[in-house]
């Protein structure tokens, strides 16, 4: 045995333990929880009902709230990340994006909201990327396909290059839409009565940023930009990103900082592109982004950042609501429901 020749030396050493036992500990809550999670693929879609949505949280699983109660169940656990969740609808299948076996991109995939089946495997494609699924009243789904897979020049990798499809409900007769191959996407939409798609994008070139553009949904014509504002900041960075549309299709809501260069409102517009009203978030956070018009047509949830976490400077998003007149905004939950739901 090892005598302790002092008590200076007794006490160091208990120092020296407590700091390492200190360290364990504070490695395991770093691992389980508090507000250390990325939330770069944080999204969410409202159930057809209006009572619940289904969101991606940075766990990389699908979790469903229920907002009368804020009952969080899980929808999707593992082993993959599963991203960008949309419902069928009738309110019965939860299509999604995850990783696929043997490629490097994603796939879209399909499963009854309750998991009373497997998932079913849409597009299977190696050697492209699949991502941002939207339905049509109809049932058929819209989506974006990257072509391109580079090394970025400053580490990672990253897709480029989207083309929009239409295919069916089943992954059946997937077929090209439009002809512009655009360099970025955010998000697509169907609108009156899924005869057009809106999507936010950009394309490099001069005065690029993102845009609004829209397009017939059954042909090859090009996509037009719309809702080009008047008099734009000329630092703004989108003139109109993250396109959702209501229920009837009639209505549009989009992020857009067109008035003050990276302060990122949601704007709701006609469906035409054709403003009505900016909803004046940016007093909640200048990180607006993911508006959706509940089915009511009366309120619209949105997620609002709040300011990076330690050394990140990337924003953690909650979950809010706002009337369509920008009246009684409020917090429905915290950035913990998708750090650790």
């Amino acid at each position: 045995m090892i005598q302790l020749s002092n008590p200076t030396e007794r006490s160091l050493r208990r120092v020296k333990l407590l700091l390492n036992m200190f360290a364990c500990c504070l490695g395991s809550l770093l691992l389980t929880g508090c507000n250390t999670s990325n939330h770069d693929d944080v999204s969410f879609t409202v159930c057809p009902d209006g009572r619940s949505i289904v969101f991606a949280a940075a766990d990389g699983d699908l979790h469903r709230l229920r907002l009368d109660t804020h009952e969080v169940s899980d929808v999707l656990t593992g082993p993959g990340p599963s991203t960008m969740p949309t419902i069928s609808p009738d309110g019965k299948d939860v299509v999604y994006v995850a990783p696929a076996s043997g490629r490097q991109g994603t796939s879209i995939f399909s499963r009854p909201l309750d998991g009373s089946r497997p998932a079913k495997q849409l597009t299977n494609v190696p050697s492209v990327a699949d991502s941002l699924p939207t339905f049509a009243s109809d049932g058929r789904i819209a989506f974006l396909r990257a072509l391109k897979h580079r090394e970025r020049s400053m580490g990672g990798w990253t897709w480029e290059d989207f083309d929009i499809y239409i295919m069916a409900s089943d992954g059946s007769a997937p077929r090209r839409v439009g002809t512009q191959t655009f360099s970025r996407v955010n998000r697509l939409c169907f609108v009156d009565g899924g005869k057009r798609l809106i999507l936010g994008g950009y394309n490099i070139g001069p005065n690029s940023r993102f845009s609004l553009y829209a397009g017939d949904a059954s042909g090859t014509g090009e996509f037009e930009r719309i809702a080009t504002p008047d008099r734009p900041d000329p630092k703004s960075a989108a003139w109109g990103s993250e396109p959702s549309a209501s229920l009837d299709g009639d209505k549009i809501v989009a992020v857009s900082d067109r008035a003050t260069a990276f302060e990122y409102d949601i704007v709701l517009m006609k469906s035409d592109g054709s403003p009505i009203r900016s909803l004046g978030v940016t007093k909640i956070s200048h990180y607006n982004q993911n508006p959706v018009l509940m089915p009511d047509g009366q309120s619209i949830l949105f997620l609002s950042g709040e300011e990076g976490f330690g050394s990140s400077s990337k924003p953690k998003f909650s979950l809010w609501q706002v009337n369509i007149d920008g009246s009684s905004p409020h917090k429905i939950a915290g950035t913990q429901l998708f750090s650790n739901p």
